[in-house]
């Protein structure tokens, strides 16, 4: 009768111990899942930021070229208007020191 009882008890004991390993189990694998989901999140996160990053760098990128160009334009039109104003000022004074000569 002794012996039947200690063997039932082990035999609860074993189960129980089974029952924690299978339960440690569950939650391993339960955790890998969640570190795995995790890298995942982490992952798309870092490749949305990157495209974002990349298409800020190529607007940036476009607003510069799009300022130069702007800026060399005005600088030409304005380089074109003083010689404009140069060629007029040599033709007056051309005219002035002709009609000079002629005095």
């Amino acid at each position: 009768n002794m012996e039947a009882i200690m063997q039932a008890e082990k035999a609860n004991m074993e189960q129980d111990l089974l029952d924690v390993q299978m339960d440690c189990e569950r939650k391993t694998a339960q955790a890998k899942a969640e570190a795995e989901k995790m890298e995942e999140m982490a992952a798309e996160t870092r490749n949305r930021l990157e495209k974002q990053m990349a298409e800020e760098k190529a607007l940036a990128a476009a607003e510069a070229l799009e300022t130069r160009n702007r800026l060399e334009k005005q600088m030409e039109e304005e380089k074109a208007a003083l010689h404009a104003e140069l060629e007029k000022e040599r033709a007056e004074l051309r005219a002035k020191m002709a009609e000079e000569k002629r005095q």
